[in-house]
């Protein structure tokens, strides 16, 4: 399997499958967004990036394969698993040098789904 097709595989699941509802008081995105949005609304975002270091092995090899990906990311600002994953996953694409533009990110709300329905088009 390509790189490109394992990555958005993990991504679909860890957001989709694996995400377990949390209260935290935070108003949840939906839709489209850009992770600037996520970076300014939600504290654990840059926290978490800010505390994770990535495998250099993993940098190299998606810099060197970094201009061929584009990456469409499912996740939910309540969910556990976004919250840990989701700012290691900028991490590794800012540091492979991977564009942001390259990245769509979808944000579902507690039912896991959003407003462009593109979860169901996976």
């Amino acid at each position: 399997m390509r790189i490109s097709g394992f990555l958005l595989i993990l991504i679909a699941v860890i957001a989709i499958h694996n995400c377990v509802a949390q209260s935290s008081g935070e108003k949840d995105l939906t839709g489209k967004t850009d992770i600037k949005k996520v970076d300014s609304d939600f504290p654990w975002f840059s926290e978490g990036y800010n505390a994770y270091a990535p495998d250099s092995t993993v940098i190299k090899t998606l810099s060197e394969k970094g201009s061929k990906l584009t990456f469409i990311v499912f996740g939910g600002t309540w969910c556990g698993d976004t919250k840990r994953e989701l700012p290691r996953f900028y991490k590794i694409t800012d540091q492979a040098n991977i564009k942001r533009e390259k990245i769509s990110l979808y944000l579902l709300d507690r039912s896991k789904k959003s407003p462009e329905k593109l979860e169901k088009k996976i």
